[in-house]
Protein backbone atom coordinates (compact mmCIF):
# COMPACT_ATOMS: atom_id res chain seq x y z
CA UNK A 1 0.00 0.00 0.00
CA UNK A 2 2.83 2.38 0.90
CA UNK A 3 4.66 1.50 -2.31
CA UNK A 4 1.53 2.27 -4.33
CA UNK A 5 1.18 5.63 -2.55
CA UNK A 6 4.83 6.48 -3.33
CA UNK A 7 4.26 5.51 -6.95
CA UNK A 8 1.28 7.86 -7.20
CA UNK A 9 3.30 10.71 -5.65
CA UNK A 10 6.14 10.09 -8.11
CA UNK A 11 3.66 10.27 -10.99
CA UNK A 12 2.26 13.54 -9.65
CA UNK A 13 5.76 15.03 -9.36
CA UNK A 14 6.52 14.01 -12.94
CA UNK A 15 3.26 15.60 -14.07
CA UNK A 16 4.04 18.84 -12.22
CA UNK A 17 7.49 19.05 -13.85
CA UNK A 18 5.86 19.12 -17.28
CA UNK A 19 3.35 21.86 -16.47
CA UNK A 20 3.71 25.34 -17.98
CA UNK A 21 6.29 27.32 -16.05
CA UNK A 22 7.60 24.33 -14.12
CA UNK A 23 11.31 24.06 -13.35
CA UNK A 24 12.96 23.01 -16.57
CA UNK A 25 16.29 23.71 -18.27
CA UNK A 26 14.98 23.85 -21.84
CA UNK A 27 14.50 27.59 -22.24
CA UNK A 28 14.71 29.77 -25.34
CA UNK A 29 17.85 31.66 -26.30
CA UNK A 30 16.51 35.04 -25.15
CA UNK A 31 15.53 33.78 -21.69
CA UNK A 32 18.78 31.83 -21.34
CA UNK A 33 20.71 35.08 -21.98
CA UNK A 34 19.23 36.79 -18.91
CA UNK A 35 22.20 37.44 -16.64
CA UNK A 36 20.66 36.69 -13.26
CA UNK A 37 24.10 36.04 -11.85
CA UNK A 38 24.92 39.72 -12.35
CA UNK A 39 22.04 40.81 -10.15
CA UNK A 40 22.20 38.09 -7.50
CA UNK A 41 25.96 38.54 -7.10
CA UNK A 42 25.23 42.11 -5.95
CA UNK A 43 22.52 41.08 -3.50
CA UNK A 44 24.79 41.63 -0.52
CA UNK A 45 25.35 45.26 -1.51
CA UNK A 46 21.81 46.43 -2.01
CA UNK A 47 21.97 49.64 0.01
CA UNK A 48 21.36 51.69 -3.12
CA UNK A 49 18.08 49.88 -3.70
CA UNK A 50 16.54 51.45 -0.62
CA UNK A 51 16.47 54.98 -2.01
CA UNK A 52 14.84 54.30 -5.39
CA UNK A 53 11.77 52.48 -6.58
CA UNK A 54 13.62 50.20 -8.96
CA UNK A 55 17.20 49.15 -9.33
CA UNK A 56 19.07 50.01 -12.49
CA UNK A 57 18.82 46.35 -13.48
CA UNK A 58 16.13 45.79 -16.06
CA UNK A 59 16.01 43.19 -18.81
CA UNK A 60 13.68 43.29 -21.78
CA UNK A 61 11.91 39.97 -22.17
CA UNK A 62 9.97 40.93 -25.28
CA UNK A 63 6.53 39.39 -25.67
CA UNK A 64 6.25 36.35 -23.38
CA UNK A 65 3.51 34.13 -24.74
CA UNK A 66 1.32 31.52 -23.04
CA UNK A 67 1.73 29.34 -26.15
CA UNK A 68 5.53 29.41 -26.11
CA UNK A 69 7.43 26.13 -25.87
CA UNK A 70 9.87 27.94 -23.58
CA UNK A 71 8.88 27.40 -19.92
CA UNK A 72 10.56 30.70 -18.95
CA UNK A 73 8.40 32.64 -21.42
CA UNK A 74 5.31 30.96 -20.00
CA UNK A 75 6.53 31.73 -16.47
CA UNK A 76 7.06 35.44 -17.25
CA UNK A 77 3.65 35.58 -18.92
CA UNK A 78 2.05 34.14 -15.78
CA UNK A 79 3.83 36.78 -13.67
CA UNK A 80 2.77 39.91 -15.60
CA UNK A 81 1.58 42.52 -13.13
CA UNK A 82 -1.88 43.85 -14.08
CA UNK A 83 -1.76 47.31 -15.60
CA UNK A 84 -3.07 49.16 -18.61
CA UNK A 85 -0.97 49.43 -21.72
CA UNK A 86 -2.63 51.14 -24.70
CA UNK A 87 -0.81 49.14 -27.41
CA UNK A 88 -2.03 45.80 -26.10
CA UNK A 89 -5.61 46.65 -25.20
CA UNK A 90 -8.67 46.42 -27.35
CA UNK A 91 -10.93 49.39 -28.07
CA UNK A 92 -12.68 49.12 -24.69
CA UNK A 93 -9.30 49.51 -22.96
CA UNK A 94 -9.76 46.84 -20.33
CA UNK A 95 -7.08 46.32 -17.70
CA UNK A 96 -4.58 43.60 -18.45
CA UNK A 97 -5.17 40.42 -16.54
CA UNK A 98 -4.01 36.90 -17.48
CA UNK A 99 -7.32 36.01 -19.15
CA UNK A 100 -7.36 39.23 -21.19
CA UNK A 101 -3.72 38.80 -22.19
CA UNK A 102 -4.23 35.22 -23.29
CA UNK A 103 -7.28 36.24 -25.31
CA UNK A 104 -5.27 38.96 -27.03
CA UNK A 105 -2.39 36.61 -27.81
CA UNK A 106 -4.81 34.03 -29.19
CA UNK A 107 -6.55 36.52 -31.47
CA UNK A 108 -3.52 38.48 -32.63
CA UNK A 109 -0.79 35.83 -32.55
CA UNK A 110 1.50 38.09 -30.55
CA UNK A 111 1.08 41.34 -28.66
CA UNK A 112 2.95 44.46 -29.64
CA UNK A 113 3.81 45.59 -26.12
CA UNK A 114 7.29 44.86 -24.81
CA UNK A 115 7.72 43.61 -21.25
CA UNK A 116 10.63 43.96 -18.85
CA UNK A 117 11.84 41.95 -15.90
CA UNK A 118 12.54 44.55 -13.20
CA UNK A 119 14.53 43.95 -10.01
CA UNK A 120 13.75 45.71 -6.75
CA UNK A 121 14.47 45.44 -3.05
CA UNK A 122 11.93 43.48 -1.02
CA UNK A 123 11.70 46.58 1.18
CA UNK A 124 9.24 48.04 -1.32
CA UNK A 125 6.82 45.30 -0.34
CA UNK A 126 7.54 44.81 3.35
CA UNK A 127 8.37 48.45 4.21
CA UNK A 128 11.12 47.57 6.67
CA UNK A 129 14.24 49.52 5.59
CA UNK A 130 15.89 48.85 8.95
CA UNK A 131 15.82 45.05 8.35
CA UNK A 132 18.77 43.79 6.35
CA UNK A 133 16.88 40.63 5.49
CA UNK A 134 14.47 42.59 3.27
CA UNK A 135 16.70 45.43 2.12
CA UNK A 136 19.19 42.86 0.84
CA UNK A 137 16.70 40.52 -0.78
CA UNK A 138 16.12 40.92 -4.50
CA UNK A 139 12.63 40.45 -5.90
CA UNK A 140 11.36 40.74 -9.46
CA UNK A 141 8.24 41.85 -11.26
CA UNK A 142 7.18 41.67 -14.91
CA UNK A 143 5.92 45.03 -16.17
CA UNK A 144 5.21 46.65 -19.53
CA UNK A 145 8.50 48.18 -20.57
CA UNK A 146 8.82 51.90 -19.91
CA UNK A 147 6.05 52.09 -17.32
CA UNK A 148 6.49 53.67 -13.91
CA UNK A 149 5.09 52.16 -10.76
CA UNK A 150 3.66 55.51 -9.65
CA UNK A 151 2.04 56.36 -12.99
CA UNK A 152 -0.10 53.33 -13.66
CA UNK A 153 -3.28 53.85 -15.59
CA UNK A 154 -6.17 51.84 -14.23
CA UNK A 155 -9.61 51.23 -15.66
CA UNK A 156 -12.44 52.11 -13.32
CA UNK A 157 -16.06 52.15 -14.40
CA UNK A 158 -14.95 52.20 -18.01
CA UNK A 159 -12.85 55.32 -17.56
CA UNK A 160 -9.08 55.68 -17.70
CA UNK A 161 -7.83 57.05 -14.41
CA UNK A 162 -4.31 57.79 -13.22
CA UNK A 163 -3.55 57.28 -9.58
CA UNK A 164 -0.60 56.90 -7.28
CA UNK A 165 -0.17 53.25 -6.33
CA UNK A 166 2.06 51.85 -3.62
CA UNK A 167 3.94 48.63 -4.16
CA UNK A 168 1.50 46.41 -2.31
CA UNK A 169 -1.42 47.97 -4.20
CA UNK A 170 0.20 47.23 -7.55
CA UNK A 171 2.39 44.17 -7.53
CA UNK A 172 0.48 42.46 -4.77
CA UNK A 173 -3.12 43.51 -5.14
CA UNK A 174 -5.97 41.04 -5.67
CA UNK A 175 -5.40 40.77 -9.41
CA UNK A 176 -1.63 40.37 -9.27
CA UNK A 177 0.09 36.98 -9.51
CA UNK A 178 2.53 38.17 -6.85
CA UNK A 179 6.25 38.82 -7.22
CA UNK A 180 9.23 36.63 -8.09
CA UNK A 181 11.76 35.32 -5.58
CA UNK A 182 14.80 33.10 -5.76
CA UNK A 183 13.78 29.61 -4.67
CA UNK A 184 14.83 28.36 -1.25
CA UNK A 185 16.12 25.08 -2.71
CA UNK A 186 19.11 26.70 -4.43
CA UNK A 187 19.67 29.71 -2.17
CA UNK A 188 21.84 28.28 0.55
CA UNK A 189 24.38 30.15 2.61
CA UNK A 190 22.29 33.06 3.87
CA UNK A 191 19.26 32.08 5.98
CA UNK A 192 18.54 35.75 6.72
CA UNK A 193 17.20 36.51 3.25
CA UNK A 194 13.65 36.05 2.06
CA UNK A 195 13.33 33.09 -0.29
CA UNK A 196 10.48 31.50 -2.17
CA UNK A 197 9.40 27.96 -1.39
CA UNK A 198 8.56 25.52 -4.17
CA UNK A 199 5.15 24.14 -3.19
CA UNK A 200 3.67 20.79 -4.09
CA UNK A 201 0.16 21.21 -5.46
CA UNK A 202 -1.10 18.03 -3.79
CA UNK A 203 0.91 17.77 -0.62
CA UNK A 204 1.58 20.28 2.15
CA UNK A 205 4.93 20.23 3.92
CA UNK A 206 3.66 19.86 7.48
CA UNK A 207 7.07 20.65 8.93
CA UNK A 208 6.53 24.28 7.92
CA UNK A 209 3.34 24.51 9.99
CA UNK A 210 4.96 22.64 12.88
CA UNK A 211 7.79 25.18 12.85
CA UNK A 212 5.27 28.03 13.07
CA UNK A 213 3.53 26.36 16.03
CA UNK A 214 6.84 25.68 17.75
CA UNK A 215 8.04 29.26 17.29
CA UNK A 216 4.76 30.63 18.62
CA UNK A 217 4.83 28.30 21.63
CA UNK A 218 8.41 29.22 22.43
CA UNK A 219 8.35 32.98 21.92
CA UNK A 220 4.95 34.63 21.89
CA UNK A 221 4.14 34.53 25.57
CA UNK A 222 0.82 35.47 27.09
CA UNK A 223 -0.95 36.76 23.99
CA UNK A 224 -0.84 33.37 22.27
CA UNK A 225 -0.70 31.15 25.35
CA UNK A 226 -3.61 28.76 25.74
CA UNK A 227 -5.59 29.39 28.90
CA UNK A 228 -7.14 26.32 30.52
CA UNK A 229 -10.80 27.00 31.16
CA UNK A 230 -13.65 24.76 32.14
CA UNK A 231 -15.47 23.31 29.19
CA UNK A 232 -19.10 24.28 28.58
CA UNK A 233 -21.72 21.72 29.50
CA UNK A 234 -21.83 18.84 27.03
CA UNK A 235 -18.53 19.84 25.36
CA UNK A 236 -17.31 17.08 23.07
CA UNK A 237 -14.38 16.45 20.73
CA UNK A 238 -13.65 14.13 17.84
CA UNK A 239 -10.86 11.63 18.52
CA UNK A 240 -9.26 11.65 15.08
CA UNK A 241 -7.62 8.26 15.62
CA UNK A 242 -10.75 6.36 16.62
CA UNK A 243 -13.37 8.62 14.90
CA UNK A 244 -15.32 8.58 18.16
CA UNK A 245 -17.00 11.67 19.59
CA UNK A 246 -15.90 11.82 23.23
CA UNK A 247 -16.49 14.06 26.22
CA UNK A 248 -13.02 14.86 27.58
CA UNK A 249 -12.60 14.38 31.31
CA UNK A 250 -9.69 16.81 31.49
CA UNK A 251 -8.23 19.71 29.55
CA UNK A 252 -6.70 18.42 26.32
CA UNK A 253 -5.20 20.14 23.30
CA UNK A 254 -7.59 20.30 20.35
CA UNK A 255 -7.95 22.02 17.00
CA UNK A 256 -11.19 23.68 15.88
CA UNK A 257 -12.64 23.89 12.38
CA UNK A 258 -14.24 27.02 10.94
CA UNK A 259 -16.05 26.54 7.63
CA UNK A 260 -19.29 27.25 5.80
CA UNK A 261 -21.70 24.34 5.68
CA UNK A 262 -22.33 23.24 2.13
CA UNK A 263 -25.94 22.43 2.91
CA UNK A 264 -28.37 23.95 5.38
CA UNK A 265 -28.20 23.36 9.12
CA UNK A 266 -31.26 21.13 8.97
CA UNK A 267 -31.09 18.05 11.16
CA UNK A 268 -30.73 15.20 8.71
CA UNK A 269 -29.29 11.75 9.38
CA UNK A 270 -25.74 13.12 9.04
CA UNK A 271 -26.09 15.93 11.58
CA UNK A 272 -27.93 14.10 14.34
CA UNK A 273 -25.64 13.50 17.27
CA UNK A 274 -23.85 10.15 17.34
CA UNK A 275 -20.96 8.87 19.50
CA UNK A 276 -19.12 7.92 16.31
CA UNK A 277 -18.60 9.70 13.03
CA UNK A 278 -20.36 8.40 9.93
CA UNK A 279 -18.28 6.35 7.53
CA UNK A 280 -18.01 9.30 5.16
CA UNK A 281 -18.02 12.86 6.49
CA UNK A 282 -18.05 15.92 4.21
CA UNK A 283 -14.66 16.23 2.52
CA UNK A 284 -13.71 19.41 4.36
CA UNK A 285 -14.16 17.61 7.70
CA UNK A 286 -12.26 14.51 6.53
CA UNK A 287 -9.43 16.82 5.45
CA UNK A 288 -9.51 18.63 8.80
CA UNK A 289 -9.12 15.26 10.55
CA UNK A 290 -6.08 14.60 8.36
CA UNK A 291 -4.62 18.00 9.30
CA UNK A 292 -4.93 17.13 13.00
CA UNK A 293 -3.12 13.82 12.51
CA UNK A 294 -0.46 15.34 10.23
CA UNK A 295 0.40 17.85 12.96
CA UNK A 296 0.77 15.08 15.52
CA UNK A 297 -2.41 15.98 17.43
CA UNK A 298 -5.47 13.91 18.29
CA UNK A 299 -8.60 15.96 18.91
CA UNK A 300 -10.79 18.15 16.69
CA UNK A 301 -13.86 20.26 17.45
CA UNK A 302 -16.46 20.59 14.68
CA UNK A 303 -19.86 22.08 15.46
CA UNK A 304 -21.62 19.66 13.09
CA UNK A 305 -20.68 16.60 15.12
CA UNK A 306 -19.65 17.93 18.52
CA UNK A 307 -22.87 19.78 19.38
CA UNK A 308 -25.94 17.67 20.10
CA UNK A 309 -28.29 20.00 18.31
CA UNK A 310 -31.36 18.10 19.48
CA UNK A 311 -30.41 19.01 23.06
CA UNK A 312 -31.47 22.65 23.28
CA UNK A 313 -29.80 23.25 26.64
CA UNK A 314 -26.38 21.97 25.54
CA UNK A 315 -26.68 23.74 22.19
CA UNK A 316 -27.41 27.06 23.93
CA UNK A 317 -24.58 26.55 26.42
CA UNK A 318 -22.01 25.88 23.71
CA UNK A 319 -23.15 28.63 21.38
CA UNK A 320 -22.96 31.10 24.27
CA UNK A 321 -19.39 29.89 24.95
CA UNK A 322 -18.25 29.88 21.34
CA UNK A 323 -15.61 32.49 22.15
CA UNK A 324 -13.90 30.24 24.69
CA UNK A 325 -14.13 27.21 22.37
CA UNK A 326 -12.22 28.93 19.57
CA UNK A 327 -9.93 30.91 21.86
CA UNK A 328 -9.07 27.72 23.75
CA UNK A 329 -8.09 25.71 20.68
CA UNK A 330 -4.47 24.97 19.82
CA UNK A 331 -5.31 26.55 16.46
CA UNK A 332 -8.33 27.04 14.24
CA UNK A 333 -8.39 25.40 10.81
CA UNK A 334 -10.12 27.79 8.42
CA UNK A 335 -11.51 26.57 5.09
CA UNK A 336 -11.28 29.63 2.82
CA UNK A 337 -10.89 27.82 -0.50
CA UNK A 338 -12.93 29.31 -3.30
CA UNK A 339 -15.97 31.56 -3.43
CA UNK A 340 -18.37 28.64 -2.95
CA UNK A 341 -18.70 26.27 -0.02
CA UNK A 342 -15.46 24.31 0.18
CA UNK A 343 -15.33 20.74 -1.07
CA UNK A 344 -12.14 20.20 0.91
CA UNK A 345 -8.91 21.77 2.14
CA UNK A 346 -6.66 22.33 -0.87
CA UNK A 347 -3.39 20.40 -0.64
CA UNK A 348 -4.58 17.99 2.05
CA UNK A 349 -6.70 15.31 0.40
CA UNK A 350 -8.26 15.05 -3.03
CA UNK A 351 -8.37 18.80 -3.74
CA UNK A 352 -5.12 20.13 -5.28
CA UNK A 353 -3.88 23.70 -4.96
CA UNK A 354 -3.57 26.04 -7.93
CA UNK A 355 -0.26 25.60 -9.73
CA UNK A 356 2.60 27.77 -8.54
CA UNK A 357 4.52 29.37 -11.45
CA UNK A 358 8.23 28.46 -11.30
CA UNK A 359 11.15 28.10 -13.68
CA UNK A 360 14.85 27.33 -13.72
CA UNK A 361 17.17 29.70 -15.53
CA UNK A 362 20.78 28.55 -15.50
CA UNK A 363 21.77 28.01 -11.89
CA UNK A 364 18.79 29.88 -10.47
CA UNK A 365 15.32 28.62 -9.68
CA UNK A 366 12.67 31.36 -9.62
CA UNK A 367 9.23 30.97 -8.06
CA UNK A 368 6.10 33.04 -7.64
CA UNK A 369 5.20 34.34 -4.20
CA UNK A 370 1.62 33.55 -5.32
CA UNK A 371 -1.36 35.92 -5.17
CA UNK A 372 -1.98 37.83 -1.98
CA UNK A 373 -3.79 35.35 0.33
CA UNK A 374 -5.58 38.20 2.09
CA UNK A 375 -7.52 39.03 -1.07
CA UNK A 376 -8.39 35.37 -1.65
CA UNK A 377 -9.55 34.97 1.96
CA UNK A 378 -11.63 38.14 1.91
CA UNK A 379 -13.27 37.04 -1.36
CA UNK A 380 -14.09 33.55 -0.07
CA UNK A 381 -17.52 32.45 1.03
CA UNK A 382 -16.06 31.84 4.50
CA UNK A 383 -15.33 35.57 4.95
CA UNK A 384 -18.79 36.53 3.68
CA UNK A 385 -20.45 34.96 6.72
CA UNK A 386 -20.34 37.08 9.85
CA UNK A 387 -20.22 34.14 12.26
CA UNK A 388 -17.32 32.39 10.51
CA UNK A 389 -15.24 35.56 10.26
CA UNK A 390 -15.90 36.08 13.96
CA UNK A 391 -14.71 32.53 14.67
CA UNK A 392 -11.39 33.47 13.10
CA UNK A 393 -11.31 36.73 15.02
CA UNK A 394 -11.86 34.90 18.31
CA UNK A 395 -9.05 32.43 17.64
CA UNK A 396 -5.53 33.05 18.85
CA UNK A 397 -3.99 31.01 16.04
CA UNK A 398 -5.44 30.58 12.56
CA UNK A 399 -4.30 28.14 9.89
CA UNK A 400 -6.10 29.28 6.75
CA UNK A 401 -6.32 27.10 3.65
CA UNK A 402 -6.69 28.95 0.34
CA UNK A 403 -6.67 27.70 -3.25
CA UNK A 404 -2.95 28.53 -3.54
CA UNK A 405 -1.29 28.04 -0.17
CA UNK A 406 -1.61 27.88 3.60
CA UNK A 407 -1.59 31.12 5.59
CA UNK A 408 -0.84 31.46 9.31
CA UNK A 409 -1.76 34.30 11.61
CA UNK A 410 -1.52 34.18 15.38
CA UNK A 411 -1.40 37.17 17.71
CA UNK A 412 2.34 37.55 17.20
CA UNK A 413 3.05 36.94 13.50
CA UNK A 414 1.60 36.18 10.08
CA UNK A 415 3.34 33.83 7.65
CA UNK A 416 3.02 32.57 4.08
CA UNK A 417 3.73 29.01 3.07
CA UNK A 418 5.23 30.28 -0.20
CA UNK A 419 7.91 32.48 1.45
CA UNK A 420 10.66 31.42 3.82
CA UNK A 421 11.02 34.12 6.45
CA UNK A 422 13.71 34.47 9.14
CA UNK A 423 11.16 34.66 11.96
CA UNK A 424 13.65 35.25 14.76
CA UNK A 425 15.02 38.37 13.02
CA UNK A 426 11.58 39.80 12.30
CA UNK A 427 10.37 39.76 15.89
CA UNK A 428 10.63 42.62 18.37
CA UNK A 429 9.89 43.01 22.08
CA UNK A 430 11.97 40.01 23.11
CA UNK A 431 10.77 37.95 20.14
CA UNK A 432 7.13 38.19 21.17
CA UNK A 433 5.65 39.69 17.98
CA UNK A 434 6.14 41.23 14.55
CA UNK A 435 6.34 45.03 14.53
CA UNK A 436 3.06 46.68 13.54
CA UNK A 437 4.74 48.11 10.42
CA UNK A 438 4.75 44.64 8.84
CA UNK A 439 1.25 45.02 7.43
CA UNK A 440 1.94 43.20 4.17
CA UNK A 441 -0.34 40.12 3.88
CA UNK A 442 -1.79 40.64 7.37
CA UNK A 443 -5.46 39.63 7.51
CA UNK A 444 -6.48 40.51 11.07
CA UNK A 445 -5.40 43.70 12.89
CA UNK A 446 -2.30 43.45 15.11
CA UNK A 447 -2.62 42.29 18.69
CA UNK A 448 -3.87 45.00 21.03
CA UNK A 449 -5.98 46.80 18.41
CA UNK A 450 -9.46 47.74 19.61
CA UNK A 451 -12.07 45.88 17.60
CA UNK A 452 -15.80 46.17 17.26
CA UNK A 453 -17.68 42.96 16.48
Amino acid sequence: MIMEHDKIEAQEEAKISQEPGAINDEVCEDCASLDLNAIFSNETGLASFDSIKFSEWEACIGNPSPQSICPACRFFFAMIVPSQEVEVLREEKRCIDPDTLEEIWSSQGQATVQFALKAFSANHIWHMPWFKTTSKTISFGVFPRGTRIDEYECAANGLNLKQELSWEQTIYDRQSPGFILQADSNATGDPEKLRGRILNERRIDWDIIKDWIHFCNKNHGYQCKLIAESYPSGFKLIDCHTRCVIEPSRNVKYLALSYVWKDSHSLDADTKYSPTLPQYCPTVIEDAIQVVKSLGEQYLWVDRYCIDQENETQTHNQISRMDSIYEGSLLTIIAATGKDSPSGLAGVGSVPRMRQPRVKLGNFSLVSSLPNPVGAIQDSKWASRGWTYQEGLLSKRRLIFTDHQVYWQCLGMHCLESIRMPLDLWHVRHSTRFPDEISFSRLYPPFGTDLEL
